[in-house]
């Protein structure tokens, strides 16, 4: 007797399982009138009709009872070719379809499926990079709850971060990278995170596969984006180091002679009121320091931003390969420069770099003899 009970029990869930999936393949058929929520069963529409991004179906389970849900996620991500960014997730629930994941809103922030967990993503890129990972799960009544989370941070420059941010960060008094984990803890009635330093090794460990499933900094590799191709990064920034003054460097005054409106390079590099500073990096691997230069100064800066230039160093001399009007020096009294990120790519044997700010890579064009930016 308990053993046929057994078994019905087993082919009403069976059933039931049959059931859902044949209701949520409805949605996989183009029927979205099945959908109560108008606005989504619209996008939908527009989505597929449109063909406005490629994407698959797939059957995950949410919330671990054993019944799969239907996803929809992009086929294949902008910035990341294995990403599947999650667009909606539907699950049936008292007999109708419900959206329980839908975000075709902030690209910036989204969820994705990895190692057979549920991620959110965040990410934020500006005075400092951080890269965070959610891992939830729902419960029984589509409520989502934290596991666990891990963040990723690179600081450029201390200086440049408010000050409120470093009270906030306190362990983080050197720049560099940064491997976290944390936890939500009741703390008298408010949940706050409780945080865990990790070495790197660590952080590979405890990511497992999702995190190299969406092409994060698992292995150290940093990328910069530009429309739908994406560049490994060889260094963040090449101005971290403390500028040096142009006077004291005699190949670059014998340079910029012909470039200083009066000749006198001398008295031009020791007034005051003029900066002229220097940032080396060896562009083609020669083992010789090429150098990326800022005047600034009256004739040397205005609404477009000040004299920049670029010069390699050659067995006869300095040669120069770019120079530009450009927001490079955020202000000659406090020594501000904005980031210039060397890529991991070389085209003509100098590598490509990108000046924060601006939507293009500069590749040097062996023609020209010039750095040209591209957009």
């Amino acid at each position: 007797m308990l053993f046929v009970i057994i078994v019905l029990l087993i082919a009403v869930l069976c059933t039931r399982h049959n059931k859902n999936e044949a209701k949520l393949e409805n949605l996989i058929n183009g029927d979205f009138d099945c959908l109560s929520d108008s606005n989504i069963k619209d996008a939908l529409k527009g989505i597929f009709d449109q063909q406005l991004v490629e994407t698959e179906w797939i059957y995950f389970d949410l919330n671990a009872d054993g019944k799969m849900e239907l996803v929809l996620q992009e086929k294949n991500c902008v910035e990341n070719k294995t990403l599947k960014r999650i667009i909606g997730a539907f699950a049936v629930q008292d007999n109708e379809i419900i959206a329980v994941i839908w975000d075709i809103i902030d690209v910036g922030e989204f969820y994705f499926i990895g190692n057979d967990k549920l991620i959110y993503f965040y990410g934020y890129y500006g005075m400092y990079e951080q890269e965070v990972y959610q891992i939830y799960q729902f419960d029984s009544e589509w409520k989502k709850q934290f596991l666990e989370g891990f963040e990723h941070l690179y600081i450029y420059d201390l200086e440049e971060l408010p000050s409120d941010w470093l009270e906030y960060h306190p362990t983080m008094t050197q720049e560099g990278t940064y491997y976290r984990k944390y936890k939500l803890v009741d703390m008298n009635g408010t949940l706050d995170r409780v945080y865990e330093d990790l070495s790197e090794q660590q952080w590979k460990d405890s990511l497992g596969l999702f995190l190299s499933a969406c092409g994060s900094a698992s292995d150290s590799t940093q990328y910069f984006t530009l429309g739908n191709e994406k560049y490994v990064i060889l260094e963040t920034n090449i101005c971290n180091a403390a500028p040096k003054p142009v006077e004291e460097n005699e190949l670059l005054c014998q340079s910029l002679a012909d470039v200083l409106e009066d000749g006198n390079t001398t008295a031009q590099l020791s007034d005051s009121f003029f900066v002229a500073e220097y940032f080396t990096y060896d562009l083609n691997a020669d083992g010789k320091e090429d150098y990326l230069v800022s005047l600034y100064g009256a004739g040397y800066n205005g609404a477009h931003g000040n004299s920049t230039s670029i010069f390699l160093q050659e067995d006869d001399g300095l040669r120069e390969v770019f120079h530009a009007t450009m927001d490079f020096a955020d202000s000659g009294e406090n020594g501000g420069y904005a980031p210039v990120i060397v890529l991991d790519e070389k085209v003509n044997g100098l590598y490509c770099l990108v000046f924060t700010g601006y939507d293009r890579i500069w590749k040097y064009d062996e023609q020209k003899k010039w750095y040209v930016g591209e957009p």
